[in-house]
């Protein structure tokens, strides 16, 4: 007896694998999970294909002399960006659209991102084997700048708020500023704590933060109660182009994150980066 998306579709079809022209690829409307700017990261998908190749095929169904793509559309909107003129595919037989959702949402669910920690491991793994972040940033087709971020996060967080941060209770660019202010790593990890405890509103661990960059020689008992009492910060609002407004949302989704501290964070990580910083 089968269950899942296999008791949707004929168990004598079995699967064959080809080399699709792009031409005769289309997205499977009303099937495939992720419909939220199905575009984002498709830049660095792109530059990570250019080295690699395809590493895994996508997975299509024929129908009335088309393919219709069920798992791998950012593979296929990177191939375009390419120039490339085919894609390996799985070619599946006798799905319903049913099963194909099915599949489509099995497949989404089940990918997991690399943890901050693991992340940064693998950078630090890949620049002491490589010599240099160039190097690094080339063969792995990310930018020189975000080595660099992850080397940092790597050398100065300590262990207990990198915990604090794969749990998402901190996010990475506060377990940065945490790091770089306080040089006391008992002192760092209790403000940590502070600011991960349950029920803290965004808004007073930003304060938290911002007291303990102020002034790390404080007790942290002083620091949370300065922050506590300082409740007053200015409020900035700004309206989003619909195309990033989506962006936004997916991240939110993905990142089981507030949409605004979402913002706040790219906010205030390019303010800290840029010519303007005091």
């Amino acid at each position: 007896m089968s269950n899942g998306a296999e008791g949707y579709r004929d168990q004598s079809e079995r699967p064959t694998f080809a080399d699709i022209e792009l031409d005769n690829l289309s997205r499977w409307e009303g099937v495939n999970v992720r419909t939220r700017e199905i575009t984002a990261g498709v830049d660095d998908l792109a530059a990570n294909m250019a080295i690699y190749g395809q590493q895994q095929p996508i997975v299509v169904q024929e129908k009335d002399g088309r393919h219709l793509i069920l798992i791998g559309q950012r593979r296929y909107l990177a191939a375009k960006k390419l120039g490339w003129k085919t894609l390996n595919a799985r070619v599946v037989k006798g799905l319903t659209p049913i099963g194909a959702q099915i599949w489509s949402l099995s497949e989404n669910a089940l990918r997991q991102p690399l943890t901050p920690s693991d992340q940064a491991d693998a950078t630090k793994t890949l620049y002491d084997r490589l010599g240099s972040v160039a190097a690094v940033a080339r063969e792995v087709g990310i930018s020189d700048q975000t080595v660099r971020n992850w080397l940092a996060y790597h050398n100065i967080v300590p262990d207990q708020v990198k915990a604090m941060v794969d749990a998402n209770k901190i996010s990475v660019r506060q377990a940065r500023r945490l790091a770089e202010h306080v040089p006391d790593v008992n002192k760092a990890v209790e403000i940590a704590e502070e600011m991960a405890k349950e029920g803290r509103p965004p808004r007073e661990r930003e304060r938290i933060l911002a007291e303990a960059e102020e002034d790390s020689e404080l007790p942290t008992s002083v620091i949370i109660q300065r922050a506590v009492r300082r409740k007053r910060v200015r409020r900035i609002n700004f309206i989003l182009p619909p195309e990033w407004d989506a962006v936004l949302s997916q991240a939110s989704e993905e990142l089981t994150k507030n949409r605004n501290d979402i913002a706040m964070d790219a906010t205030i990580s390019w303010l800290e980066t840029s010519r303007f910083r005091p």
